[in-house]
């Protein structure tokens, strides 16, 4: 079993390519080797450093690959556009996010508004709070209304 040289596969691959080429350059599912940078990135911190240097030095599928400068170039080209659509992704996610907690939020004051509405409308219906009809105070016997703690001896 020869190992065929490895090259970045950027129709199969999910960013660069790296894992993909790394896969099939050695016959191992592409998912055990993108697991392998993820174990590499949680564990040692170092898969998003290797994924970056391999995604420069590795020749492009279909690519001669025989110049190191220009293998260098495309790679960073590429990631160059890679991190700009990942900007712009994240920029709209961020106003999506923003729209959808001014939405929350705007629900959350209105709610609390109606809520603050109906407690008011029913303190109202109940009479005024400390000596309307249903209040503490106009339950208790008439000998301890004027004592708080009970009949005066």
């Amino acid at each position: 079993m020869g190992v065929r040289s490895i090259t970045r596969d950027r129709e199969k691959g999910m960013i660069g390519g790296v894992c993909a080429g790394i896969g099939a350059a050695h016959d191992v599912d592409v998912t055990l080797v993108r697991l392998a940078f993820v174990a590499l990135t949680l564990l040692a911190g170092i898969g998003i450093v290797l994924y970056a240097a391999l995604w420069l030095l590795l020749p492009a599928a279909g690519s001669s690959g025989e110049d190191r400068a220009d293998t260098a170039r495309e790679g960073a080209a590429e990631m160059a556009e890679a991190a700009r659509v990942a900007t712009d992704r994240a920029v709209e996610a961020s106003r999506v996010a923003a729209d959808h907690a001014v939405e929350a939020s705007r629900a959350a004051s209105d709610l609390l508004q109606r809520a603050a509405r109906s407690a008011a409308d029913a303190a109202q219906r109940r009479g005024s709070p400390g000596g309307g009809a249903g209040s503490p105070a106009a339950d208790r016997p008439e000998d301890e209304k004027n004592s708080p703690s009970g009949p005066i001896p």
